[in-house]
């Protein structure tokens, strides 16, 4: 996923605060941390030349990754990769999820071929 620059930069300038005990300044552009906010979106036009419609909560190029109605209230699950989805069916105790058909291959980063 795409981040903005400013965390690195802020960390970077923490962590030598702590070594050297001097600050630093920050300077991020401000048209880096927009494209950076795009994450996958500039991707879509760029690779598939399609515009990108509004898809709510949910991530384009993953699932689950999405807000979701609980008997509680909402959650949200982010499970961006083959590994964190097997760990979610785990904590849902539900492993037979993780080898269901109907889920494989997942899109997105570390899909099954």
């Amino acid at each position: 996923m795409g981040v903005s620059p400013a965390p690195y930069g802020i960390l970077a300038a923490v962590f030598n605060k702590i070594q050297t005990g001097e600050g630093q300044k920050v300077d991020v552009a401000l048209v880096d941390s927009a494209v950076a906010s795009l994450e996958i979106i500039n991707m879509i036009y760029l690779v598939e030349g399609r515009i990108p419609q509004r898809i709510g909560n949910r991530y384009e190029s993953t699932y689950p990754y999405d807000s979701f109605r609980g008997s509680d209230g909402s959650l949200v699950i982010g499970a961006g990769n083959d590994k964190l989805y097997v760990s979610l069916c785990e904590v849902m105790a539900r492993p037979d999820l993780a080898e269901d058909p109907r889920f494989l291959p997942r899109p997105g980063p570390g899909c099954k071929p």
